[in-house]
């Protein structure tokens, strides 16, 4: 998944608030009332409204972007979308203002990776060109390769305890490293696809083995 602040205006090169885990998850980019603020990336609005999902956020529109990710837009003195709505990058959702729970005029942009209310720092995922790296579009029974050795688990958590390669399958035996990972470059069969607390793991017949972990890395193409 990528996301761009298409025609960004040069105030929002100034976050004013940066995001914190425990307290603002989300990144503030300061801009006079009235600054038009487009869409991130296509996708479906699913909130536009006062408060959609809490009145803290006042004049809100949030996107569903697929694979269980969504951006929310808060604050907006107007709100130029419906629910229901597709969009494109670059298309003028709202204008920004001072709504909800707010002291000055800004954006406040979330990226929810995942799952809703799986909030994360945006910031990462805006580089110079406001991209950032696509994720792959997985499906079960779709065949991918490794990025990096890994290991294989028990179930999709990378808490799960670790499958030993003696129970893996005699394809995947064939691909170990002598540390008991499946190595670099392996193609892997997706028996299915597991989201889970904002990692993507991908079902094998050997077991389960991350894709792209909370933060957005790819371990899998």
């Amino acid at each position: 998944m990528a996301f761009s602040l298409k025609n960004k205006p040069m105030a929002w090169k100034r976050i004013s608030q940066p995001y914190k885990a425990k307290r603002h998850r989300g990144i503030d980019l300061a801009a006079p009332t009235g600054t038009p603020v487009y869409a991130t990336q296509n996708g479906t609005v699913v909130a536009a409204s006062k408060g959609a999902w809490d009145w803290s956020y006042g004049n809100m529109v949030a996107i569903y972007h697929g694979h269980g990710t969504y951006t929310n837009h808060a604050h907006l003195s107007k709100i130029k979308v419906r629910v229901g709505q597709k969009v494109k990058a670059g298309q003028l959702i709202g204008l920004c203002g001072s709504t909800g729970r707010s002291t000055g005029p800004h954006l406040h942009f979330e990226i929810h990776l995942g799952r809703k209310w799986n909030r994360v720092n945006p910031k990462p995922y805006l580089d110079k060109a406001g991209k950032v790296t696509k994720r792959p579009e997985y499906k079960k029974g779709g065949t991918y390769t490794l990025k990096e050795d890994m290991n294989i688990r028990m179930t999709s958590s990378s808490n799960s305890p670790k499958i030993g390669v003696r129970h893996w399958s005699k394809d995947a035996q064939k691909h170990a490293t002598k540390d008991g990972l499946l190595k670099k470059g392996t193609k892997v069969t997706a028996v299915a696809v597991v989201r889970n607390n904002g990692e993507t793991w991908l079902k094998t017949p050997s077991g389960y083995i991350c894709a792209v972990n909370s933060k957005g890395k790819v371990y899998i193409k």
